[in-house]
């Protein structure tokens, strides 16, 4: 069930994303709100307000990979990969693949 999830996780990303990019814009509008109040201008509040939130890209991303483990997600790009490496060279692809092998009776 866990599988299922995470799957859709990463069919769904793009809402997931812009929520959690609403929710860090949140975030950064009221420490933004909290220091100006203190004192600080608009402008200065801003700037002080990314700075305390950090680095946007890398906590979306540190999010993300609690939602859908990166092993998960590089497998889900792979996999179009493949078909389009078999699409464009199949014979390569036939030699490279393995074959099962039976087993022996004695």
């Amino acid at each position: 069930m866990r599988f299922v999830r995470r799957l859709l996780h990463i069919i769904r990303r793009g809402r997931r994303d812009a929520e959690l990019r609403e929710e860090m814009q949140f975030h950064q509008a009221m420490k933004q709100r909290d220091l100006e109040g203190a004192g600080f201008s608009p402008e200065a509040a801003r700037d002080a307000s990314r700075r305390a939130l950090g680095n946007v890209n890398y906590n979306r991303e540190a999010s993300h990979a609690v939602w859908v483990p990166p092993d998960m997600e590089s497998l889900w790009r792979d996999i179009p990969y493949a078909f389009r490496s078999l699409r464009r060279s199949p014979g390569f692809t036939i030699a490279a693949v393995p074959r099962p092998t039976r087993p022996t009776v004695s």
